[in-house]
Parts: C-alpha cells; structure tokens; sequence
C-alpha cells in the first residue's frame, strides 16, 4: 500500500505560505507522485512518499517549516 503525506500551504506558526503559487512553481503537471490539492482553501502537496519527487518535495517542505501530515480521506 503506498504511503502519502500532504505538504499545507501553512507554515507551523500558522502563517500562510508565500508566494501562492508555491504548489505550481514546486511541482510540474508531470511530476510523479505528486498532486497539487485544495484543502480548506489551504493549497496543497499530495505526496506519494515511494515516488521520485518525494525527497526534493519533502525537503522544501523541511526547509520552509511547513506542516506535514497524512492526507484527509476523500469524503
């Protein structure tokens, strides 16, 4: 079963993520095992954590301080 973390648009002190077009300028309409997502009006990285862009994706959200958890379940 894969494992998927989601990267928020929201840093851990709770400030918006600057600029708003983090998402797209971070992750191609190609890239594997990544998927840009709307979550509460928050912008979003679904991350596929076995995929080739997990490591690069994974450390901009490291080095950005921003919050990663476990995806929401689809409703």
């Amino acid at each position: 079963m894969k494992q998927y973390k989601t990267i928020r648009g929201i840093t851990a002190d709770g400030s918006k993520f600057r600029p708003s077009t983090w998402t797209e300028m971070l992750v191609s309409p190609t890239a594997d095992g990544c998927k840009i997502t709307i979550c509460n009006g928050i912008k979003c990285i679904d991350v596929d954590l076995d995929s080739s862009e997990a490591e690069r994706v994974m450390k901009f959200a490291k080095d950005n301080n921003l919050v990663v958890d476990s995806p929401l379940p689809l409703e």
